[in-house]
C-alpha cells in the first residue's frame, strides 16, 4: 500500500490529472503526464507512476466506474532490477536480517529460489530433509513455478539442511515453510520492509537509491554464479541459476 500512496501523490501533483474525472483520464491525458515527469525522475521511478494509474484505471473498469480504460505503456529505459550479492556482503546481510528474512534468504541464496511463486507458497511436504545418494544434506522439490521448467528439485547445503530443521520446529503446525497470520493465504507475501531495513543496517547500497523506486515485492539479491561453484552444486544447477535472477 505504501508504493500506491507514495505514487499516487506524486499523479496529483499534476494539475490536469488531479482535476480529471475518472471517465476523463485518457492515454492521451497520461502520455502527458509522463512528457510533464519525464524530466524529474528516473525512468524506472516513472514507470512505477504508469503502473499505478495503470492499476487505477484497470479498477475503475472492473467495477463499473468507467466503459474501458485507457491503455497505460510503460516507457523503455528503465534499469534492470538484478543486484549481485558478494560472500562479503551475505554475511553482513544474514548478520543483521531478521529470523525469517534469513532463513528465506539462506534458500535463496543456496538454492536459486524466487520469492514470490516458489518460496513463499513452500510446503513442508516438499521439503526431504534426509540424505541420499544423490543430495546428501536432502532437498526442496519445487512443484510448480512460473513456467513448467521451473518444477525441479534443489539439493540443500548444509546451513540451509540445519535451518529447515529449526524451523520445521518452529512452523511444526502450519503447512507452509513460512507461515502468516496477517495474509489471507496462511503463508507469508512480502518481506520488503525487513529487507529494506537489512540492507540499510548491514550497509549495502542497492541499484535503487529512491526509495520509491522499490517494487512492492521483496527486492532479493543475486548470487554470483561464479561463488555458487563453491557450494559443491552441479552445473546444471549453476546454468539455471545464472538464466534466472533472483529480483
Amino acid at each position: 500500500m505504501r508504493f500506491y500512496r507514495t505514487k499516487i501523490d506524486n499523479l496529483l501533483r499534476f494539475s490536469p490529472l488531479a482535476d480529471a474525472l475518472l471517465t476523463a483520464i485518457t492515454a492521451e491525458l497520461i502520455s502527458k503526464y509522463a512528457a510533464w515527469r519525464k524530466n524529474q525522475v528516473t525512468v524506472t521511478t516513472l514507470n512505477g507512476e504508469l503502473r499505478a494509474i495503470r492499476a487505477i484505471v484497470n479498477c475503475a473498469e472492473e467495477w463499473g466506474r468507467i466503459p474501458n480504460a485507457p491503455k497505460v505503456h510503460e516507457l523503455p529505459g528503465a534499469k534492470g532490477r538484478d543486484r549481485v550479492l558478494s560472500f562479503g556482503e551475505d554475511t553482513k546481510y544474514l548478520a543483521v536480517a531478521t529470523r525469517t528474512l534469513r532463513d528465506a534468504a539462506l534458500l535463496m541464496l543456496d538454492g536459486g529460489i524466487c520469492p514470490q511463486s516458489e518460496l513463499f507458497v513452500l510446503r513442508w511436504e516438499n521439503v526431504h530433509l534426509e540424505s541420499t545418494d544423490e543430495n546428501p544434506h536432502g532437498f526442496v522439490h519445487i512443484a510448480a513455478g512460473k513456467t513448467k521448467n521451473r518444477v525441479r528439485s534443489i539439493p540443500l547445503t548444509p546451513r540451509s539442511n540445519r535451518m529447515l530443521r529449526e524451523r520445521r520446529n518452529l512452523t511444526a503446525e502450519s503447512p507452509w515453510l513460512f507461515p502468516s497470520r496477517r495474509s489471507g493465504s496462511g503463508h507469508l507475501e512480502s518481506l520488503q520492509h525487513p529487507h529494506e531495513d537489512a540492507c540499510k543496517a548491514a550497509g549495502i547500497e542497492t541499484e535503487h537509491r529512491d526509495r520509491s523506486d522499490f517494487h512492492p515485492q521483496v527486492e532479493f539479491l543475486e548470487i554470483a554464479a561464479n561463488d555458487f561453484t563453491k557450494m559443491n552444486h552441479d552445473l546444471p544447477a549453476v546454468s539455471r541459476l545464472q538464466a534466472y535472477p533472483l529480483a
